[in-house]
């Protein structure tokens, strides 16, 4: 069969090695050809329009309730925090300003227990308000990890 391939190549006026090339080309080809006649097709993506059209609605609700008005000076708004089930992490309803938030507060946020948020209060009350969220990374116990979880959620005013 090559040798007839071959010749078949030579009259056409290849030599050896452009037949060689063709041939090589043209298996390959077919090849891709067959492979994609046997694959799977893609599976479809997940549907981001229904996520984001999910949270825009979340956002719309909550910028339409009224904002409570603070009792005294010295303390924010309570916000509640509800742990999600069986995973261990925690959500707030807005941000928590770590300048006037009380232990219980501070507890709302991801990987601050009752003795992390007495640390806060503590170093809130020698040191003096935080003049930028980084600065509660000064506080014990709080690294870079802790304080990546937490970032979006504090602010300090």
């Amino acid at each position: 069969m090559w040798k007839s391939l071959i010749s078949l190549a030579h009259r056409a006026g290849f030599t050896r090695n452009e037949a060689a090339v063709a041939l090589f080309l043209g298996a390959a080809i077919l090849f891709g050809i067959a492979l994609s006649a046997f694959r799977q097709p893609p599976q479809p993506g997940p549907d981001y329009r229904a996520e984001f059209a999910k949270h825009d609605s979340l956002f719309a609700q909550r910028a339409s309730l009224p904002e409570m008005a603070a009792t005294d000076s010295t303390r924010t708004p309570h916000r509640t925090s509800t742990t999600v089930a069986n995973s261990g992490t925690k959500r707030t309803g807005g941000t928590v300003n770590i300048n006037t938030a009380g232990a219980a507060e501070l507890q709302s946020l991801p990987g601050v227990g009752e003795a992390t948020a007495t640390k806060i209060v503590t170093w809130r009350t020698a040191h003096g308000r935080f003049s930028r969220p980084e600065d509660i990374m000064n506080v014990p116990s709080i690294g870079e990890k802790k304080f990546e979880k937490m970032r979006h959620l504090i602010t300090v005013e």
